[in-house]
C-alpha cells in the first residue's frame, strides 16, 4: 500500500512538473474574427497586442510571447490579408518578395518557399541578429481561412529549434490543431534545416525561457520513483 501511495506522489510531482512548461492561453479577437491559442512557456508572458500587416501596412491584432528574463528572446504569431491595398489576392509568394524587397537594406534572404506556395520563410538581420517570418496559406493549413495567412515572426538567433517548435506546434485557431491540408506540418516549422542556420543563419540557443528544464525536473523524478519501487 505504502508503495502505491508512494508511487502516485511521484506521478502527482510528475504531471505537476510537466505542466509548468506550458500554460494554455486564449487570444479572442484576432484578425479573420477567429481566436489564437497558443501554450506559453514557463518564465514567458503572452499579451495581445499589435503589428503592421505585412500585406497593406496597416495595423492588426497579434500575440506577442516574450521571455520575462530577456526581453531579446520573442515570438509574435498573428493572421494578416492576402491581399493588397486595393483588395486585390496575393499568393504568399508575392507576399515574400515584398518583404524580401522591404528589409533588402538589412540582408534578407528566402529560407523557404513550398512549391504550392502554401508556406514561405525568410530572414533579415538588424545588428547581425537574425529574425524570422513564416508565412502559411489555407494550401499549407486547412485552419486558416481563404483570403488569410498565419505569420510566425520570432528572434531566430535567441531561441533553439527546440523552444520555437513548441510553440509553433501549441498553437490553435479557433481550438483547431495543428493538421494540415496538405499534410506538410503540424503547425508550423522553422525552414530548411530547422533550428540551426539555414542559409548561413546562427542560433545562439538561449535557454533563459525554462521549457527544457521542466522536462527534465519530471524525468528525474519518475527515475526517482522507479528507484524507490526496485529498493523497495
Amino acid at each position: 500500500m505504502k508503495r502505491v501511495i508512494m508511487f502516485s506522489l511521484v506521478i502527482a510531482l510528475v504531471l505537476v512538473s510537466s505542466s509548468a512548461f506550458a500554460t494554455p492561453q486564449q487570444f479572442a479577437g484576432m484578425l479573420g474574427e477567429v481566436a489564437i491559442g497558443v501554450d506559453v512557456p514557463d518564465n514567458w508572458r503572452a499579451v495581445k497586442a499589435t503589428t503592421r500587416n505585412t500585406a497593406d501596412n496597416t495595423e492588426v491584432p497579434c500575440v506577442r510571447l516574450t521571455d520575462k528574463s530577456d526581453a531579446d528572446r520573442w515570438f509574435w504569431i498573428f493572421l494578416a490579408y492576402a491581399q493588397n491595398d486595393q483588395g486585390s489576392a496575393l499568393t504568399l509568394r508575392q507576399v515574400g518578395n515584398n518583404m524580401l524587397a522591404a528589409y533588402g537594406n538589412r540582408n534578407s534572404r528566402r529560407v523557404d518557399d513550398e512549391t504550392n506556395d502554401g508556406y514561405y520563410s525568410f530572414e533579415f538581420f538588424v545588428d547581425a541578429v537574425a529574425y524570422r517570418y513564416i508565412f502559411m496559406g489555407k494550401d499549407y493549413d486547412s485552419r486558416i481561412k481563404a483570403g488569410y495567412y498565419l505569420t510566425y515572426q520570432y528572434s531566430y538567433d535567441t531561441l533553439d529549434s527546440t523552444e520555437v517548435n513548441a510553440i509553433m506546434s501549441s498553437i490553435t485557431i479557433d481550438g483547431a490543431g495543428g493538421t494540415t491540408g496538405g499534410g506538410n506540418n503540424t503547425g508550423g516549422r522553422t525552414g530548411t534545416n530547422g533550428g540551426t542556420g539555414t542559409d548561413g543563419g546562427t542560433a545562439a540557443g538561449g535557454s533563459s525561457g525554462g521549457g527544457c528544464n521542466s522536462g527534465a525536473a519530471a524525468l528525474v523524478l519518475l527515475l526517482a520513483g522507479l528507484a524507490f519501487f526496485r529498493k523497495r
